[in-house]
């Protein structure tokens, strides 16, 4: 009876190692990790609200306030839209630039939630444009979703009168992610900036 019961254990064992489920024997919950967003494209924005065209952005852009993955703790925010083949969707935007560090912010995730310090570009007077830091949250469903994306306090210092957008950062939206191989290599090309900075 008792090589029986061992056989039995033995079995279930097995089973258990074979699926590849981490199935805790004195009753607790396993270790659930936070989960990885992904780096090979891009996570759009979908933005229903209306332009001054009567048109909404969803309808009229492909791609729309880009979030770029670099790593696990670096990210890039753009604003405006466009269509996928265009610079927003290829790494050569990014090559072309003088200083790529000077758009990358930073993020962590604990458990579903992201927070993010993000440089973002907004007016401070007529057509001057100045960097800021932005602060935004979210809840990750998935790799691929991103609910409840919104920009949260401190806010930036910049003027909202010139700002006509800047209501919109503060409402949730979803972000989705756009697959892109022409994204490939972004977070290299990041790392490589850091390292000529630092020689």
């Amino acid at each position: 009876m008792k090589s029986i019961l061992t056989i039995c254990l033995f079995g279930a064992l097995s089973v258990c190692a074979q699926t590849g489920d981490n199935y805790p024997l004195n009753g607790s919950s396993p270790d659930i990790r936070p989960l990885k967003l992904r780096t090979d494209g891009l996570y759009s924005t979908y933005d229903t609200s209306r332009m001054p065209c009567g048109e909404r952005r969803m309808e009229h852009y492909k791609i729309f306030s880009p979030i770029y993955i670099l790593n696990d703790s670096n990210a890039v925010y753009l604003s405006g839209g466009g269509d996928m083949g265009t610079s927003l969707s290829s790494i050569t935007y990014f090559q072309n630039l003088k200083s790529f560090q000077n758009i990358v912010g930073t993020f962590s995730i604990q458990e579903e939630k992201i927070k993010a310090s993000l440089p973002v570009e907004l007016y401070v007077w007529g057509m001057r444009l100045k960097k800021f830091i932005a602060h935004f949250e979210g809840t990750i469903k998935s790799r691929d979703t991103i609910l409840d994306w919104k920009m949260v306090p401190p806010y930036p210092k910049a003027p909202k009168k010139f700002n006509n957008d800047f209501k919109e950062l503060l409402k949730p939206k979803l972000l989705y992610f756009m697959e892109s191989k022409e994204l490939s290599g972004l977070g290299s090309l990041y790392q490589n900036s850091v390292s000529d900075k630092s020689m």
